[in-house]
């Protein structure tokens, strides 16, 4: 099992529906550009919809097999302040998994969900809940106050 599948209610809620609330939610990890991070909770579609000004422009970029990042197409042309967090971990992506070294920024606000069930592996759905490690990750991140 990998360290980003821990199955449990409060790390990846959509696997533990409840009679009293039968909606699948999940977790989702947002990135403003400036700020600390913030986990939201919700249907992801209600998640990106209040995150991003408008739904038309977002952008899924993935990162890992078990997690994606979505950002605002428009907010990539204003390159005055990147959003650092979301950087580093679309570079540190690029380099792992493609064996690229980019000097592209991810400016604007960033949204980071899960991309594989938890409970079954599968991916029959497309947003899942943030792993937990990517959650840590981002912590020390912040922790280190890393910079480009």
């Amino acid at each position: 099992m990998s360290k980003y599948l821990v199955n449990h209610k409060d790390v990846s809620p959509e696997n533990f529906l409840s009679v009293d609330d039968p909606q699948r939610k999940v977790k989702a990890l947002a990135l403003h550009r400036v700020g600390f991070p913030e986990i939201i909770y919700d249907d992801p579609q209600v998640i990106k919809n209040n995150f991003f000004a408008s739904s038309d422009h977002i952008h899924m970029i993935p990162l890992h097999p078990y997690f994606h990042m979505y950002i605002d197409q428009l907010d990539q042309i204003d390159s005055r302040i990147p959003n650092i967090i979301a950087t580093y971990i679309y570079r540190h992506s690029l380099q792992t998994y493609i064996g690229i070294n980019s000097v592209i920024s991810i400016n604007g606000g960033a949204l980071i969900f899960g991309s594989v069930s938890s409970k079954d592996e599968d991916n029959f759905s497309v947003d899942y809940s943030v792993p937990y490690e990517v959650i840590e990750q981002v912590s020390r991140y912040f922790d280190y106050e890393i910079t480009l």
